[in-house]
């Protein structure tokens, strides 16, 4: 984050927690000033939670990208969410609902991926270390378990004798 260059400050006279003052805001900064570059930039949108004022929640960097939870976005949709959002009882950072519950023929959630040739994964599932538990490769072939499938279905068991349980 580079020198502010703009800063539109929404203020409250409110003096409930977290107090008065300013508590949203959009700033424009300067992320690099360069004879390549010109004088790029990120804008940040901040915002009060209801116990601290003025908080950054989304950032976009110089080249498009945007950043939830994140200063640094290094994707076109960055998301980090440090606290769980918990529903039913379980835990989960990141929630996309892409139900349409307004259109009987709705479809759900399409996710493309930009495989250039057959072997590489168009998705992939990981887990918190980075273990793929899940993947998908150009060719449509599914790998549970191994990132490398070579049929439509390939499941590696690892150390388990048991490969699938069907009920």
């Amino acid at each position: 984050q580079g020198q502010a260059i703009g800063k539109i400050d929404f203020y409250s006279a409110d003096t409930s927690t977290p107090g008065a003052g300013v508590k949203s805001s959009i700033t424009t900064y300067v992320e690099s000033e360069s004879s390549t570059e010109g004088d790029a930039s990120s804008m940040a949108f901040s915002t009060s939670n209801g116990a601290v004022n003025n908080v950054e929640r989304v950032r976009i960097d110089k080249n498009g990208n945007v950043g939830i939870g994140t200063t640094s976005p290094g994707a076109k949709l960055h998301v980090v969410a440090p606290v769980g959002t918990n529903i039913g009882g379980y835990n989960f950072n990141f929630i996309l609902d892409a139900q349409d519950n307004n259109q009987v023929d709705s479809n759900g959630l399409l996710v493309k991926g930009g495989a250039l040739s057959n072997n590489a994964k168009i998705f992939e599932a990981q887990d918190y270390n980075g273990v793929s538990k899940f993947a998908i490769k150009g060719t449509g072939n599914v790998g549970i378990g191994t990132t490398d499938p070579t049929q439509k279905l390939h499941v590696n068991a690892g150390t388990t004798n048991t490969v699938a349980l069907f009920e």
